[in-house]
Order: C-alpha cells, then structure tokens, then sequence
C-alpha cells in the first residue's frame, strides 16, 4: 500500500517539475521513513530546481526556515547548495576594478574598468583591452547593487555556450564586443571559494527572511 502511494504522489508531482511545486506533500515526503518517498521527493524538487535556479534560490530558503523537520531541512540545504555551487564555470579571463559614481540622475552608476586581458583567453579573441569601461553586458547597465562577491559569481555563472554583449566605452567612443567565455571545471580552490559564500548568502537569506516573519 506504501509503495502504491509513493508511486501515485511521483506521479503526481512530475507534471509540477516545469511549472510551480506543491510544497507541502514534497517537505512531508522529505522526512518519511519510506526510502522512494524521500527520494521521489528529493528527485522531484533537484529536477525543478535545476529548470528554475532563480526560483530555487528564492524559494528554497523559504522552507528551510519554515520546516520543523531537520532531514528536511539538511535535504532543502543540499539541494539548494548544488544549485548554487557550480560544477564548471565561465572563464572571460580579463580581470576588472569595479568603480561606483553617483550619476546625473542621481542613481549610483558601475563601470568596471578592465585592468588586465591574459594572453589566449576568451577575452582576448573577442577584442577586449586594457582601459575599456564596461558600462553594459547583454544590453543591461551593471546592476549597482551587486558587491564584489555577486559580481564575481555573476561571471563565472554566465552560459558558456553562447556569446555574451559588453557594452564598452573606449578612448570616448562607445562600441559592442560580443565574447563566447571558455569553460573550466571549479578547481578545489574555487569550490571552497563558493562554499563559503554560499554559506555567507544562506545565513543572510535566513536571517531576512525570519525578519520578514517577525
């Protein structure tokens, strides 16, 4: 009767992987002492999350702190720890100083101004040279509210099987470098790198989010 049920609520819940989940059964599932039920619950929520990692991030943290069952809780922490820690990341190979100003509109304006381009590198082949401002990247003005550490993960987060626009002001003239970044698997040194950053971006998504309840 058991193993008729966890394979009644799968396939229930597989239609959900592309559209919104039902949280309450999965988490219930989470903590059941049926071994396809964890897992079908635990598989359902991986494949949701890996189609809408923006939704993940945001969601996830969500039942983290609303659940009352630890193994739910450290499946959830898991899960949305793969999400967040790649497994290769995108190489541009230029490395950049990141400059802050109030603009005219009384917003404040980033510009990261390249300091290096290395020799062979994705940056390099797609035209990138030392002194450019990049001002824009697929169309969009920087966002001022990242801090180093976002904008750095914004990189190496980019797909790396598509071009990505800089827009770029040079020597005055304002012009369009389209670059394909190079792949790399997350060295050790950059797994441990993303650890603690996501273990700095979990602890602050938790902390808000139990404010926001209070």
């Amino acid at each position: 009767m058991r193993l008729l049920f966890s394979v009644l609520l799968l396939l229930w819940l597989a239609p959900l992987v592309k559209a919104e989940l039902v949280w309450e059964p999965l988490i219930k599932a989470m903590s059941s002492d049926a071994f396809i039920e964890r897992k079908g619950a635990s598989d359902t929520v991986v494949a949701w999350a890996k189609k809408n990692p923006k939704k993940a991030l945001a969601e996830i943290p969500v039942q983290i702190i609303t659940t009352e069952d630890p193994e739910a809780r450290m499946r959830l922490i898991g899960i949305v720890r793969d999400i967040y820690i790649p497994e290769t990341r995108a190489l541009f190979g230029f490395q950049y100083e990141a400059h802050r100003t109030p603009s005219t509109a009384g917003n404040t304006q980033t510009i990261l101004l390249v300091q290096m381009v290395m020799g062979r590198t994705a940056a390099a082949r797609g035209g990138m040279l030392r002194h450019d401002q990049i001002t824009a990247i697929n169309g969009k003005p920087i966002n001022p509210k990242l801090d180093d550490d976002e904008l750095r993960r914004f990189f190496t987060k980019v797909p790396t099987d598509k071009p990505a626009t800089f827009g770029i002001i040079r020597a005055e003239k304002e012009i369009e470098l389209r670059i394909t970044p190079d792949s790399r698997e997350i060295s050790a040194e950059d797994k441990t790198i993303f650890i603690e950053r996501f273990d700095r971006w979990l602890a602050k998504s938790l902390e808000d989010l139990k404010s926001e309840v209070q």
